[in-house]
């Protein structure tokens, strides 16, 4: 039962996030999806973040449009953990999460 609550605190977690990302986005004209996490450094643990991470991609990813994978790498999160950054721009359409 408790990978059901952990889910549902998950989903929470980036429902609670998401309105000031948005917010960004519309105002710096995109997202860097590993200063985004690194930002909640050390307030959450590394599974959090492994989960939060992949959520965060797919809501990145329908807010706008990925730039090229040009120069992207592998990036350190947190004592275990490391990603391949997503960056993304506002498209002509807004971004209101839509």
């Amino acid at each position: 039962m408790s990978g059901l609550v952990d889910n549902v605190a998950q989903a929470g977690l980036l429902e609670r996030l998401a309105e000031g990302w948005r917010s960004e986005l519309a105002r710096d004209g995109g997202l860097d999806l590993w200063q985004l996490l690194h930002r909640l450094l050390p307030s959450y643990t590394d599974e959090e973040l492994f989960l939060l991470a992949g959520e965060l991609m797919a809501w990145m990813l329908e807010q706008g449009e990925p730039l090229p994978p040009a120069g992207w790498h592998w990036r350190p999160l947190g004592h275990r953990l490391e990603l391949h950054d997503l960056l993304v721009h506002r498209t002509g359409t807004g971004c209101d999460g839509r």
